[in-house]
């Protein structure tokens, strides 16, 4: 299903632009939890491409730029590009860190935070990780309370969404 979408997306690649990077994004996802790291970079990398040129003159950037920095950090992690991927989970939180509900306290950019915590583990840098793990608990402490069971749905959510 996925594949027929791309395939019409590229058919009319003026028209469903946008469309044409939520299939890539879907099909980045789907690739990358079906443990088949090789194609979902492929896929993560032409959604970026995609998205990036949906996204230009966008200021601030929507939260869909941030999902196509991250699927592609997570991308290049599964695939052993380790600074790669950290490098862009960093402009991912970036990106984040603009938004007006970062601002306001509303949002937390958790998946650039623990992409990056993994990445920076595998470089050897445990005091970076968790540092940036317990600023997120921190975070999510303040946000949800300390008996919080619910609020990593929402973040789901949010980042679908």
């Amino acid at each position: 299903m996925l594949t027929t979408a791309l395939t019409i997306c590229e058919l009319h690649p003026d028209e469903l632009a946008e469309e044409m990077a939520d299939s890539l994004f879907s099909l980045a996802s789907l690739m990358n939890s079906h443990n088949q790291p090789k194609a979902a970079l492929s896929y993560a990398e032409r959604h970026f491409e995609q998205r990036m040129k949906v996204e230009m003159g966008r200021s601030p950037m929507r939260k869909v730029a941030v999902t196509a920095h991250s699927e592609l950090a997570l991308s290049y992690m599964l695939n052993d590009r380790i600074k790669e991927g950290l490098e862009l989970s960093r402009e991912a939180q970036l990106l984040l860190e603009q938004t007006q509900e970062f601002r306001n306290g509303k949002y937390w950019p958790t998946f650039p935070i623990i992409y990056q915590a993994l990445m920076l583990v595998e470089l050897g840098n445990i005091a970076d990780a968790e540092e940036l793990l317990l600023k997120t608990i921190e975070w999510r402490e303040k946000r949800y309370g300390p008996n919080d069971t619910e609020s990593f749905k929402s973040v789901a959510r949010s980042n679908i969404l």
